[in-house]
């Protein structure tokens, strides 16, 4: 039997650790220390996979043992989630800036505990395969760009750009050069309903891509520490590691990523507006297809009718010819019944004839559907269809350095 993933309790309220044990009792193996300096203590021996951390307590306050959790390198891949009472954004992003991945408010509910827990687990055990996937998108890049300039990495990043059809391959360009700037980022695209994160190192936790999202301002930079935040309508950038000790670098990021950030955002604002034409494609076929469908039960429909008619106009015919001499009526009266006849199967006749106007009419416009049905799918197929663009090497003029700050 598979054992259960270990939890490190770190709160100094015994009624919490009450709630916390409840909670967690039948998904994880739990471990309980009432500070901060207990805690550190219990991790070597107990290698937990998460960690829930009180903010305040005596002695090392919950930041402070965070920190010390990150600057270890033993213990800095391990989650660590929040709790605590305060639920302010300065408070949130003190928890940011220690390194925390989650922030639960208390009095939290089981149910959400679970499932932040279970993401976070989650992210921990893809983070390796992620690694993977964006260490050989880097390789696969970096073949593309051959000159060493930051310029020149910007100018292969836009035309790199314009094959992509996707948000993560996208993402994955874009990192290919922060990396190589040895810059640690975070990415937001988005569209009018969904919201989309990616981070370099792999996986993104759920208090930075609130923090991310909470900073989507209309400040085309918000500058906290050594992290900057660049935003554009459909993009935003973190930057984890801004070169503070080096302001001539700082500024010529500055001064380059945003020319990078505004062709990811006309990409994106184009990928939703082809993704939109899809969704918008989609949902006429199959209006199309509705049509189409009642108008060929309308067409058998009144096809049926035309039979039927035709068949009680066939037998009433018969029974007329059969039994009208055996009426023994006047001439007159036999003028009446024929010349009624008459006029109720010249009605017939014109009731069949336009019966078969309505029927081709019909058929002409379930036609025409087809047509207008094959003419939108070549339209999505010929915007979801990219030339993908001659990969260009950059010439020897980009190779020096270019300093644009």
């Amino acid at each position: 039997m598979e054992s259960l993933p270990t939890v490190l309790a770190i709160d100094d309220d015994k009624i919490s650790q009450k709630f916390i044990a409840r909670a967690l009792k039948d998904h994880y193996t739990l471990s309980a220390a009432y500070s901060g300096e207990e805690g550190l203590a219990q991790i070597d021996a107990l290698a937990p996979n998460l960690i829930l951390l009180d903010v305040e307590m005596p002695g090392l306050n919950g930041y402070e043992v965070c920190d010390r959790l990150r600057q270890n390198e033993k213990t800095r891949a391990i989650p660590v989630v929040f709790l605590s009472g305060g639920s302010s954004l300065r408070e949130k992003m003190l928890g940011f800036e220690a390194g925390a991945d989650d922030y639960i408010v208390k009095p939290f509910v089981p149910e959400v505990l679970l499932a932040k827990l279970s993401v976070l687990l989650r992210h921990r055990s893809q983070h390796t395969q992620l690694q993977k996937k964006v260490s050989q998108a880097e390789k696969t890049a970096y073949s593309a760009l051959t000159g060493s300039s930051e310029l020149g990495l910007a100018m292969n990043f836009v035309e790199q750009s314009h094959s992509v059809s996707n948000y993560e391959d996208l993402s994955l360009i874009l990192f290919s050069i922060t990396n190589r700037l040895d810059l640690n980022c975070s990415l937001l695209m988005q569209n009018d309903e969904e919201k989309y994160y990616f981070s370099s190192s792999g996986s993104i936790n759920p208090l930075e891509s609130e923090v991310i999202t909470m900073l989507r301002k209309d400040q085309r930079f918000i500058d906290f520490g050594c992290r900057t935040q660049i935003n554009f309508n459909q993009v935003a950038l973190l930057i984890k590691n801004m070169p503070l000790n080096d302001m001539e670098r700082y500024g010529r990021i500055k001064d380059l990523l945003p020319a990078m950030l505004s062709a990811a955002d006309t990409k994106v604002q184009s990928l939703n507006t082809t993704t939109a034409i899809a969704k918008q494609t989609k949902e006429l076929l199959e209006s199309f297809q509705t049509i189409k469908t009642t108008l060929a039960s309308l067409a058998t429909s009144l096809h049926n009718n035309q039979v039927s008619s035709a068949k009680v106009m066939r037998t009433m015919l018969n029974e007329l010819e059969t039994n009208l001499p055996a009426m023994a009526l006047e001439t007159d009266q036999e003028e009446y019944i024929i010349k009624l006849i008459d006029a109720s199967v010249e009605e017939a006749l014109d009731i069949t004839d336009a019966s078969d106007k309505i029927g081709h009419s019909f058929n002409q416009m379930v036609s025409n559907f087809e047509t207008l049905m094959e003419k939108q799918n070549q339209l999505v197929i010929s915007l979801l269809t990219e030339k993908k663009p001659e990969t260009k090497p950059i010439t020897e003029s980009c190779d020096m350095e270019v300093e644009l700050f």
